[in-house]
């Protein structure tokens, strides 16, 4: 077990030390280990390669890789479209880098008392010899027939198991023992005709790809969805897509961060025929969703261009190996479904490996037959132009960078078929987003007047999310997001964001207290009247601004499109306008000293003088505060 107590040195990656003590620890116990093994963090910018540091930016290549003296045990790795040469030369920096480490846990091994071997290797030559007498022929028999099919294959092997153990039970044995060692000859007999004569358990070639098909807009009622099958794996993704107040909040050991990209693999029993407990997401389902993650944002674009929070989910429907490869091709292809602009198609393969020391063969595409009997599972995502994820098990002591450039080779000549698939279904993201998707903005605001758009407590953006029926955030780098149901509802909430911020350019600041407009009643309600101006901005008349004299039912008085002239009684500066009726009637219409009704276009009257004039207009801005301060008006407006 290795728990990190300290992490002072941020720029060393705690995996690599825990790799180091956790195989000095088994050098030192005495169970069969063909260590030691180490950890090296490769990082790559450009032509400059860096060993056991953790990066900084987010281009380049990032790499690690668990090694021994001579050979790779495993990889892992993110890239920003890197070419196969640019990997294999990383883990040959890697296998460089790891040489004094070999040195120092070697020393120290010698250091300690001499350590007794533990024997722990089950075998039974006897049980072998039966087992291999009783089934061998009937194992050959099912594997050369090439079946295709994996629940006929299945079916027959499971025959030849039972017949086996109805032979052998009456020996004492149990059927896990028997079990034992006809895997150790299904693996013989796969192994032999694979190296041999170059044929797999289903009947494929080393580098034919499994038939796929593919279905977009498979759940209508989404923002997104595909649904990707290969052979007998098949993953259905849907996209979803949210605001900032939607991004996870991440507590690791670097401190908190936010993650705006999330990617949910889901693996449910029934998706190998099995009854099974349904758990919280276990290292399996976490690991393959993060490495999906890993491929999938190489292609995603910035905040800038696509400010949503954005939240895939992938169910394994059935599997029969290379989920998490079938879980990024299915995200790619739901994005470009969604309407996400992402920049290209993004594929994954599973690579396999079958060797005996002497000879070797890789194989595309594997199965999950493949996978259990195999020496390798190395999977490898990416797009015509590199590769953006790898992740790398071995089952033997090691691989040579000579098999593992034959595999990235063999890899890419997959990649491209699966690729051609995909934009055969789909090349490029669909025109805009589904009236079911949210609408969002965002942009950044100066530092300085952030304070005014938050105002005091929360109050001026809540008024403003409030009455525009939208949600609006400012993250800590002054980035405003605003999202609504509807474009209209958005852009009314950044005009209200711009007037709190004093930098608005819209319409309102061609607006001017005092002056009278013509407007259309758009809305009533119980406590006023709203009404569109000539520049589409909306204002309200507050019940008490209707008529000097009491009003008892407005919409006797009033109705929906009906023209009228109203007087600009405030602009606040969350943007809200409140509008007045109360305008002496010999002072609207014809009458000389009348104020101008504005209609924007026209050039200014140059008797504006008129506007400020009379002992009329003074008595309404005397008498206007009841209204301001009236506690009636609780409907959302602006």
């Amino acid at each position: 077990m290795c728990k990190l107590l300290a992490h002072g040195n941020r720029k060393v990656l705690p995996e690599i030390p825990a790799l180091i003590a956790a195989s000095a620890a088994l050098q030192l116990s005495g169970i069969p280990f063909s260590g030691p093994v180490v950890g090296v963090d490769v990082n790559m910018h450009g032509s400059e390669t860096t060993c056991n540091e953790i990066r900084e930016t987010e281009d380049g290549l990032e790499l690690f890789v668990a090694c021994t003296e001579e050979s790779v045990v495993m990889v892992e790795a993110e890239a920003n479209e890197a070419s196969e040469e640019e990997v294999v030369h990383a883990l040959s920096e890697a296998l460089k880098s790891a040489k004094p480490i070999f040195s120092f846990i070697n020393e120290f091994v010698k250091s300690v008392t001499t350590v007794k071997p533990v024997g722990v290797l089950y075998d039974n030559e006897e049980l072998c010899e039966k087992v291999r007498a009783a089934c061998n022929a009937q194992l050959e028999s099912v594997y050369n027939e090439r079946i295709s099919s994996k629940e006929e294959r299945h079916n027959k092997l499971n025959q030849v198991y039972a017949n086996t153990f109805a032979r052998l039970e009456d020996d004492g044995y149990t059927e896990s023992e028997i079990l034992f060692f006809i895997r150790k000859l299904e693996k013989e007999i796969v192994r032999k005709n694979v190296l041999e004569e170059g044929i797999r358990p289903d009947g494929r070639s080393l580098t034919e790809i499994r038939p796929i098909s593919i279905a977009l807009d498979y759940l209508p009622g989404t923002h997104g969805s595909a649904l990707f099958t290969r052979g007998g794996t098949q993953s259905l993704v849907v996209a979803t897509l949210g605001s900032y107040q939607d991004e996870q909040v991440m507590d690791d050991i670097d401190g908190e961060r936010r993650e705006s990209v999330l990617l949910h693999y889901n693996f449910l029993p029934y998706a190998v025929g099995e009854v099974g407990a349904l758990r919280a997401p276990g290292r399996r389902e976490i690991g393959h969703g993060r490495l999906a993650l890993k491929a999938v944002k190489a292609v995603l674009p910035g905040k800038e261009v696509f400010p949503y929070t954005l939240r895939l989910v992938s169910e394994i429907t059935e599997s029969d190996g290379s989920s998490s490869m079938a879980t990024v091709c299915g995200s790619s292809l739901a994005l470009m479904d969604t309407g996400v602009p992402i920049t290209k198609h993004v594929a994954g393969i599973a690579m396999g490996l079958i060797t005996d020391g002497a000879r070797s063969a890789i194989l595309s595409d594997i199965s999950g037959d493949e996978d259990m009997l195999g020496d390798m599972d190395f999977k490898v995502a990416g797009t015509r132009n590199g590769i953006v994820a790898l992740q790398m098990d071995m089952k033997v002591r090691g691989i040579s960078i000579a098999t593992i450039r034959n595999a990235l080779n063999q890899a890419l000549a997959g990649r491209l078929h699966i690729l051609e698939k995909m934009e055969h279904a789909i090349a490029k993201p669909r025109e805009g987003l589904k009236d079911s998707a949210p609408k969002i903005l965002c942009y950044k605001i100066d530092k300085d007047v952030v304070h005014k758009v938050i105002g005091s407590g929360g109050k001026t953006i809540r008024g403003i999310s409030s009455d525009t029926s939208t949600k609006i955030d400012i993250d800590q780098n002054n980035y405003v997001y605003i999202m609504a149901d509807t474009e209209e509802a958005l852009m009314e909430a950044k005009t209200r964001v711009d007037m709190a911020s004093g930098t608005s350019d819209s319409n309102v600041s061609q607006l001017k207290i005092g002056e009278l407009y013509e407007g259309k009643i758009v809305s009533i309600v119980d406590f006023g009247l709203f009404v569109v101006l000539p520049n589409k901005q909306e204002g309200l008349v507050h019940i008490s601004e209707i008529s000097r004299n009491r009003v008892n039912d407005i919409r006797a008085e009033h109705t929906e499109g009906q023209s009228v002239t109203v007087r600009i009684k405030d602009i606040g500066s969350d943007g809200k306008i409140k509008l007045t009726m109360r305008i002496d009637e010999d002072r609207v219409g014809s009458g000389s000293g009348s104020s101008p009704k504005k209609r924007f276009g026209a050039p200014p009257r140059k008797n504006s003088k008129d506007n400020r004039s009379g002992n009329s207009d003074r008595g309404f801005h005397e008498r206007s505060g009841s209204a301001e301060g009236s506690s009636i008006g609780r409907k959302r407006f602006f």
